[in-house]
């Protein structure tokens, strides 16, 4: 039907029509509508920024505010009004094509999600990447448009199951390039500074491509910052360490902490290097009671030192090194200095004698009054010992041994033969044996000197007023009173000269098996540490003994004798 619209009703179609002349209510923008009576009807249109809103049984124009509920498309798209993308009552918020933004122009503002009740928040991001390592999602940070700084989740190595991730976080320098990744927290939970791939065994790395380090600052008037190494396993010997690693991740020197005994809390430090060739090996030790044991010492360290060395090898081994790298002079040395809590105790000092040449001497410095004084030296040149005090043996039967030169070709040294164990000068008294009455003496003398098992001896005997008297003037006349026993030989058991004034020695009656042709007196030793004289001539084959009877209160006589006899060691 031309130019009419037909009333369509359930089970019958009316014949009449709605005409043009109806319809003359509608304008630009109208819509026609069914209305409560079935009718059609004209919608005016609506105000700038309304929408169409059903009621479940009417449509109406509505506006946009506050608390408004947009509902979107069944995937959840996001559906956007008119003015220039804005939602409605927000126009800080706007989407692009690409990025949904928020504008703020205060600080603090931005994009906050907020859970009311016991809930928790997520910022989620999903991505279904195929190769490991690869991003998933970001959070990025720009000034004035450039990337300066991200943290991206990446996907882990896992690219089967699609079930482990790793954290990466990224700056950038000064030079305008993308930001670099900086640190890592990988899928088992190490912690990367500098690097995304680490050993199996660390949990916490740091690599840096210059010269680079690790700085701990604190700020405290006792302990401003300390790091902790710390082995829950409580087996004895447990122990934490600090290792160097070369390049291919071989150990090559490392300190260890070792808890000796974890229920006393006994622990020690070791340090070890790697030689060429070699395996780790320890090179010094600190006990738990604090001494330092350097070399080839391990567990045996005594503890009886602060400072214990051992090099274990055949031969001599150098313990200890010290050398003074200035330029050689004659002057220039080292040395080692000993001291107690204020006061010095000594020094030994190695210093150049002559420099170009190569000599040096070694000196030695005992304290006195405080300060140090020069003991003596050892010329390393000449082989000299130079004392500045004496030279004293302290025990007995020792000495100076001359067992290294060369023994004589025609004798036999007997045992310790070649030690000088004995130096010795003194004065002895003669004493006159056999006497009645106590004498006086213008001069009574006896001088020693000892040199090893030599007595060099000498006396002298001057008669003063008081003459001497004897009990049995027919004995034989003895002197007692030698400094030492004589162990000497022969008959006399010792050499001498004698030599006298104003006394008549000759003749049978004077001495016994005496004749008047003895011209010479010397010395004898009998019992150990007694002496007499005889006479000797050349008449006769025997020697006499002086008698007391030539001594007998007589004249103020001169009596004069040396003589050298061996003593025992």
């Amino acid at each position: 039907m031309a130019n009419a619209l037909t009333k369509v009703k359930s089970g019958a179609v009316h014949a009449d029509t709605v005409g043009l002349a109806e319809m003359a209510g509608l304008a630009r923008g109208k819509l026609i509508y069914g209305d409560s009576s079935g009718d059609p009807a004209a919608l005016a249109v609506g105000s700038n920024g309304t929408y169409l809103k059903s009621d479940g049984t009417d449509i109406s124009w509505a506006s946009v505010s506050a608390g408004t509920t947009l509902s979107g498309s069944t995937d959840n798209q996001l559906t956007t009004v008119t003015g220039a993308n804005a939602i409605q009552g927000e126009a800080k918020l706007t989407y692009n094509g690409d990025n949904l933004q928020v504008l703020i122009d205060s600080p603090g503002e931005g994009m906050e999600i907020v859970a009311t009740g016991d809930h928790w928040t997520q910022w989620k991001g999903n991505a279904n990447r195929s190769t490991a390592d690869t991003w998933l999602t970001s959070l990025t940070g720009q000034w004035n448009n450039t990337a300066v700084g991200q943290v991206a989740i990446l996907s882990g190595a896992d690219t089967t199951n699609k079930d482990d991730g790793r954290i990466a976080f990224y700056t950038s320098a000064s030079d305008g390039a993308d930001p670099v990744e900086r640190m890592r927290i990988d899928e088992a939970g190490k912690l990367l500074l500098g690097a995304s791939t680490t050993n199996s065994n660390t949990i916490f790395h740091v690599e840096g491509g210059a010269a680079s380090g690790v700085e701990f600052i604190g700020n405290n008037s006792a302990e401003g910052l300390y790091l902790a190494l710390r082995n829950k396993n409580t087996n004895a010997n447990a122990y934490t360490a600090i290792q160097s690693w070369d390049a291919g991740g071989q150990i090559v020197s490392s300190l260890r902490f070792i808890q000796v005994n974890d229920s006393n809390n006994q622990g020690l430090i070791t340090f070890r290097t790697r030689d060429t060739g070699g395996s780790e090996t320890e090179r010094l030790r600190i006990t738990t009671g604090g001494t330092v044991g350097v070399g080839d010492v391990g567990a045996n360290t005594p503890t009886t030192a602060p400072l214990y060395v051992n090099k274990t090898g055949s031969g001599v081994q150098r313990q200890l090194h010290l050398q003074n790298r200035q330029s050689e002079a004659d002057d220039v040395g080292t040395s080692i200095y000993f001291q107690g809590l204020s006061n010095n105790l000594g020094e030994l000092k190695a210093q150049f004698t002559n420099a170009s040449a190569g000599n040096s001497h070694l000196i030695f410095y005992g304290a006195s009054g405080g300060g140090l004084t020069e003991l003596g030296s050892w010329d390393g040149n000449t082989k000299n010992l130079n004392i500045n005090g004496n030279l004293k043996i302290g025990t007995a039967g020792k000495g100076i041994d001359f067992s290294n030169q060369t023994a004589s070709s025609t004798g036999t040294v007997t045992s310790n033969g070649e030690i000088l164990d004995h130096y010795e000068e003194g004065e002895w008294t003669p004493v006159i044996d056999g006497l009645s009455n106590t004498p006086t003496y213008y001069n009574l003398i006896g001088k020693y000197t000892r040199i090893g098992n030599i007595v060099k001896c000498q006396g002298f005997i001057q008669i003063g007023a008081t003459k001497p008297t004897f009990t049995n003037t027919n004995d034989v006349f003895r002197i007692s009173g030698l400094p030492f026993s004589s162990l000497g030989t022969g008959y006399n058991q010792v050499i001498g000269n004698v030599c006298w004034q104003q006394i008549d020695w000759v003749g049978s009656s004077r001495s016994t098996y005496g004749h008047s042709d003895d011209t010479q007196l010397t010395v004898a030793i009998v019992s150990n540490t007694k002496h007499e004289f005889k006479t000797m001539g050349q008449a006769k084959y025997y020697m006499g003994q002086l008698k007391n009877i030539v001594f007998h209160d007589d004249g103020q006589w001169i009596l004069e004798w040396d003589m050298t006899y061996h003593v025992a060691t």
